[in-house]
């Protein structure tokens, strides 16, 4: 082969590894109360992207969802319809073209300023964000960055800060919930120092971003001033904000879902709200709970028939799980202001039931009766005021007619700010063992019922932090749904390097850089049964001599090198993405 040929095959490769897989990635803020006014908050050019599915060269795929999203439970209506549309594009063309349809305006998000003003907002601060990455998965360009913005941090909460985003850190990612996906994330923190402490109350404080819940509720946290919080979390840089989350600086449980990810420190409930927020922007999923309104995605099916994950089943045979709902109330009820009483009506023909409610500022021993058809359910609090969720049972069915179930306040609520409040009521009937599995690990069909009492499908009975919030991780319909998404733009293999220089023998050292998972995890961060293989193929023909090794002394010639994911938390990949390869070539001496 001569040198003139070989570069000709060198320049084609180059040309192939541009085209394939390319995309134009736009994220943008559309505002329809305010004339369809957009902010644009990602525009970049992506050369590996795999989430086509056609040959059409104007493919384009597009996302929308609520720009702000308070949780089903809170039962808080927004007067917003604001959204987040996310588009991928084969071309630049068509990506522009379909911003252009759906926006009369656009703006860019504005650089950082210290002294900074917004349309809603003068904002003023006295010192330059610090910003830290606590995880360092690798090149932003291909992987995916979560930022946390902390609010009423002030000047002497500096380092409290950072312990707080180290704790909720450890527990999302180091902890069972995302775990496995740790190699394919960048975890940045960034502090930016507050004039006020903690978050508002009925209205901002004075903190950067004006995060405030309504008064007396541990509900929905809103903010104040997303603009800012846009320009701040920027400063990470180019594919640096994929997904912004601000942490409010504040002990108890409430938060948002939308294009910020909002919680609070609570070491309670803090991770509960934040996992659950990030699971739903993180894959395309539906809500599991009853009574909401978003019934989709990988977790959901309209029939048994139509079930999306066959592939999961415990038992061959399809069938629904047979359970009814008795009591699906989110009262969110001040209990000082007098005990709350429920009544629900059962067919008597039911074996099991199974009763979950939620309370705050129920830290107090002894605060609070709970009665089923007359008789006082034993209880016993966990001691904290935060939102906390207690729960009972029965091994026989309610009988045939009318029931009751009630809650009262024995002693006054001991915290200043915090009413001691029923929030949620929620309970069910089951058929036998043979009816309806209870175990969590069981994979079957279990009926969820919406706000209009329609019932669809979710995969397990609470095996999924989606549909029981105290719960650490997702089903492994979910998790297998979080790798095809993730796996969409975030390519096995990094890159390939080529040494400039010649051996004696003619061959050049090749290094294969992936992402670190299987058996190149980080120490700690090890998953069973998981494995990388990496291929390396010359003119067409494999050399197994070289299977798995990330150097190897490459002789002249057409290379591919292919990487294979292992896992056993993907059944089915129809789309080949847990396969990545790349082509280079050695040139002769």
């Amino acid at each position: 082969m001569t040198a003139d040929i070989m570069k000709v095959l060198i320049l084609l490769c180059a040309l192939v590894a541009q085209i394939y897989g390319q995309a134009h990635h736009l994220k943008f803020h559309q505002s329809p109360e305010e004339g369809h006014s957009c902010i644009i908050l990602e525009n970049e050019f992506l050369p590996r992207y795999r989430g086509f599915e056609t040959e059409d060269e104007n493919e384009f795929k597009f996302s929308s969802k609520a720009a702000m999203k308070t949780p089903t439970d809170t039962m808080i209506e927004l007067r917003s319809d604001a959204k987040i549309i996310e588009v991928f594009a084969k071309t630049e063309k068509s990506a522009q073209a379909f911003l252009t349809s759906m926006c009369k305006s656009q703006e860019k998000v504005l650089p950082f300023s210290q002294s900074t003003s917004t349309s809603t907002q003068d904002v003023v601060i006295n010192a330059d964000p610090e910003i830290r990455k606590i995880i360092d998965g690798g090149d932003q360009a291909n992987r995916i960055d979560v930022v946390f913005m902390g609010d009423g941090y002030n000047a002497s909460q500096r380092d409290q800060f950072f312990e707080d985003m180290e704790r909720l850190t450890t527990e999302m990612f180091n902890g069972e919930t995302f775990r496995s996906y740790l190699p394919v994330f960048n975890i940045w923190a960034i502090y930016v120092e507050s004039v006020d402490t903690g978050i508002g109350y009925d209205g901002p404080k004075d903190t950067p971003f004006r995060l405030y819940r309504e008064a007396g509720q541990l509900r929905g946290i809103f903010p104040g001033n997303s603009a800012f919080a846009r320009q701040v979390c920027a400063l990470t840089g180019a594919s640096g904000c994929d997904y912004p989350s601000i942490i409010g600086n504040d002990d108890f449980y409430g938060g948002l879902g939308g294009e910020f990810v909002i919680s609070t420190k609570s070491a309670r409930t803090g991770t509960v709200v934040l996992r659950h927020e990030m699971g739903h922007n993180f894959v395309d999923v539906g809500e599991e709970y009853d009574n909401g309104q978003v019934y989709s995605g990988v977790n959901a099916a309209r029939t048994v028939a139509s079930l999306g994950w066959t592939s999961w089943l415990t038992n061959e045979a399809k069938r629904e799980e047979r359970a009814m709902f008795r009591l699906l109330q989110y009262p969110w009820a001040d209990l000082s202001e007098g005990s709350q009483s429920f009544t629900f009506l059962s067919d008597g023909s039911y074996s099991r039931w199974y009763l979950l409610v939620s309370v705050s500022a129920a830290g107090e021993p002894d605060s609070l009766e709970f009665v089923l058809d007359d008789e006082v359910l034993p209880w016993t609090s966990t001691g904290f005021d935060d939102r906390e969720f207690y729960s009972w049972s029965g091994d026989e069915g309610f009988s045939a007619g009318s029931h009751r179930f009630s809650v009262r306040s024995k002693t006054n609520s001991t915290h200043p700010e915090i009413p001691r409040m029923i929030c949620s009521v929620n309970l069910h009937e089951f058929g036998d063992e043979s009816q309806f599995s209870m175990d969590n690990n069981v994979v079957s069909a279990y009926p969820t019922w919406d706000i209009w009492r329609l019932k669809s499908f979710r995969p397990t009975n609470a095996g999924c932090l989606m549909r029981n919030m105290t719960h650490a991780r997702f089903c492994p319909v979910c998790q297998e749904g979080m790798w095809s998404q993730f796996l969409e733009r975030v390519d096995l293999i990094d890159n390939v390097e080529v040494s400039n220089t010649t051996s004696p023998d003619g061959t050049r050292e090749v290094k294969v850089n992936t992402l670190k998972l299987g058996q190149f995890r980080e120490p700690g961060n090890e998953v069973p049964g998981e494995t990388l293989d990496i291929k390396w193929i010359l003119n067409n023909a494999e050399q197994e001599e070289l299977r798995d090794q990330l150097i190897i002394n490459a002789q002249p010639g057409n290379w591919v090198c292919e990487v294979h994911f292992n896992t056993t938390e993907v059944r089915s990949d129809p789309r080949n993405l847990l396969t990545s390869s790349q082509n280079f070539v050695v040139p002769p001496v």
